[in-house]
């Protein structure tokens, strides 16, 4: 299918690039049923490549937004979709673009760009299903306290419901890759929060750089990230809620209300 497709266009990939291609109809088909697209939905896929997914989109939406910034794959791209008026192909970064509205992703993203790319979903809060590497789909859905819990995990949960849908064969990709993949579902958060995202990213990125600390020590020792002095962090640091637990073992909930604490605190 895709081998096919790049020997017609004489195009190598680069694998130094993270440039495997999804080979698997079968996979194309999970992803676009675990989209639960209606047909009048705007999907955005990030990484179009040679067109695999975005045929299948294509046959099944109103609009495909397909972004590729590789010149020769953008024209590849271009010719195969030759014929499908309801795909706009987007010669840019879609991290530095401005993105039109869209429903949902459904994207086999790089993933060297998978934390840049998670950013750019939760600010625009829409639905997702995108394969990632296993180990990044783990720290999406870890628990507090397991080995792959980390700031990804809480971020990530304060504006989505993760769900991991399956593994993905590493013989699904051409070039075969050597490491594990998974596709991962983003459902958007519909209850509102006491606290706004982007302190609750500040207050949980300061704390997680001492994760393995209890919460007053973790919070005291990046009290200059807080612009706090030393005697008003050792005043503070008793008050805090959960603060004999350790960070890696709060769950993002129980962060917000850390993060309320702190905001009507250094108010």
């Amino acid at each position: 299918m895709v081998r096919d497709v790049l020997d017609r266009h004489h195009f190598v990939p680069k694998e130094d690039r993270g440039q495997y291609f999804l080979d698997s109809q079968n996979v194309v088909e999970k992803m676009v049923e675990e989209a639960e697209l209606e047909g009048s939905e705007t999907v955005l896929e990030i990484g179009a490549g040679v067109g695999t997914i975005t045929k299948q989109l294509a046959g099944e939406v109103e609009s495909v937004l397909a972004y590729e910034n590789d010149p020769e794959l953008v024209r590849i791209l271009r010719d195969e979709m030759e014929g499908y008026d309801n795909v706009k192909v987007r010669d840019e970064d879609v991290l530095k673009a401005e993105v039109p509205e869209f429903d949902v992703c459904v994207s086999n993203i790089p993933f060297h760009l998978s934390s840049d790319i998670l950013d750019f979903l939760l600010e625009r809060q829409e639905r997702g299903v995108i394969i990632v590497q296993e180990e990044f789909a783990q720290r999406l859905l870890a628990e507090p306290g397991e080995d792959a819990y980390s700031l990804t995990t809480v971020l990530t949960n304060f504006g989505f419901i993760p769900a991991y849908i399956e593994e993905v064969p590493s013989t699904s990709f051409y070039p075969q890759m050597d490491v594990e993949t998974a596709i991962v579902k983003f459902f958007p958060r519909e209850e509102e929060f006491s606290v706004g995202k982007d302190y609750f990213r500040e207050v949980s990125k300061a704390l997680f750089v001492h994760s393995k600390k209890k919460l007053r020590n973790a919070f005291y020792d990046s009290r200059h990230m807080f612009d706090v002095g030393r005697e008003e962090a050792k005043e503070l640091r008793d008050e805090i809620p959960y603060s004999e637990e350790r960070v890696r073992k709060l769950e993002f909930r129980e962060l917000i209300e850390v993060t309320e604490f702190l905001e009507q605190a250094l108010d």
